[in-house]
């Protein structure tokens, strides 16, 4: 059905329950991470993540940033613990409906789409979540200096360490997106973006495919 406020302390994010969803029978679930500056709920309509069409039995998490920028964006001027919110609405989600947790999937456009890559490299995530799919990400190599640095989740950037082999990633690239270049390496701010190209060569290292 449509989606429903969940509130986790000052933070908030929105769910939606599939039309095959039966009390008792385990359901997977998709965290959808929004694009910089735009609501969870106008992700939910533009990603049809929730649409009876395309989805009729995954339950959908969607989180919302504060100030609608997400911690691993250059440009974000807060201190948000989004790797611990992340966590604890999976935690909700799973206490509270009847989850599959060998199918429970991350997925993300643009700035979100690195926070799903960003997550991937986190011990904690790679052993609860089976599977990312990124949309015209944004990724980037990390802090550039040491006082671009925030705090240690930004080093995930650049000491992305999987919990396991092979871990399981979808990136789906606009050829003519103008914002994430799919081959230019840009610069912002003290971070330097990570072209499409780098970021297939870098997972298939990590994930030992020569």
């Amino acid at each position: 059905g449509e989606p429903r406020g969940v509130a986790l302390g000052n933070r908030k994010a929105w769910i939606t329950l599939p039309k095959n969803y039966v009390r008792g029978a385990p359901a997977p679930l998709i965290v959808a991470l929004h694009e910089s500056n735009m609501t969870a709920l106008e992700f939910a309509r533009v990603s049809l993540l929730s649409d009876g069409r395309y989805n009729e039995d995954a339950v959908v998490l969607y989180p919302e940033a504060v100030d609608l920028v997400w911690i691993t964006d250059p440009q974000v001027k807060h201190p948000a613990k989004d790797r611990e919110f992340i966590g604890k609405l999976l935690d909700l989600a799973t206490s509270s409906l009847c989850i599959d947790t060998d199918r429970i999937y991350a997925a993300g456009l643009g700035s979100g789409a690195g926070l799903a890559d960003t997550l991937a490299c986190l011990p904690e995530f790679a052993s609860r979540i089976a599977a990312f799919a990124l949309v015209n990400s944004a990724t980037y190599h990390g802090p550039l200096n040491k006082a671009a640095i925030k705090d240690e989740f930004t080093m995930q950037w650049t000491t992305c360490k999987p919990e396991r082999v092979p871990m399981r990633l979808l990136e789906i690239h606009g050829a003519n997106n103008t914002v994430y270049d799919f081959f230019a390496k840009g610069r912002a701010k003290n971070h330097g973006r990570k072209s499409v190209v780098e970021w297939i060569v870098d997972w298939a290292v990590r994930n030992e495919c020569g």
